[in-house]
């Protein structure tokens, strides 16, 4: 039973990590869609650009809110929670690494903190899957 509530901890901090990092990051879009109207070769997709990063962000924190629903879950062992949490995970995780992989922001520390919580995740709840109850439909063999 330690171990569930070791995980359950856990992956509640990383959500709320990955919820704070999903609100800073709406929190900068004005002063985002500001600097693209200063530049005469992407001004006229100002909107659309402003949109899409606020879309992320918004993502992010629904990752993170859903993260942070299945923590509570966690300790009881159930399925639905695990599989909840491990899709939060490589959502964030994927977004942070096309984030510094094609976007190329390899110095902001929000994509670090971000990615850290995800594969964490991932990785722990990988480690202790084989606690979680095991259904009909059961796709944790």
């Amino acid at each position: 039973m330690k171990r569930n509530n070791f995980l359950s901890k856990w992956v509640l901090i990383a959500g709320i990590v990955i919820t704070i990092t999903g609100i800073l990051h709406n929190s900068f879009a004005p002063g985002m869609h500001q600097q693209i109207l200063k530049n005469d070769a992407i001004r006229d997709k100002a909107h659309q650009l402003t949109y899409f990063f606020v879309f992320c962000g918004t993502g992010f924190i629904f990752a993170g809110l859903l993260t942070i629903y299945s923590s509570f879950y966690l300790k009881k062992r159930e399925k639905w929670a695990f599989i909840i949490a491990m899709s939060s995970g490589i959502f964030v995780a994927l977004g942070d690494l096309t984030a510094i992989a094609y976007a190329k922001f390899e110095n902001n520390p929000l994509i670090y903190a971000g990615l850290i919580c995800a594969v964490s995740n991932i990785i722990l709840l990988l480690t202790f899957a084989g606690s979680f109850k095991k259904g009909k439909n059961n796709i944790i063999q």
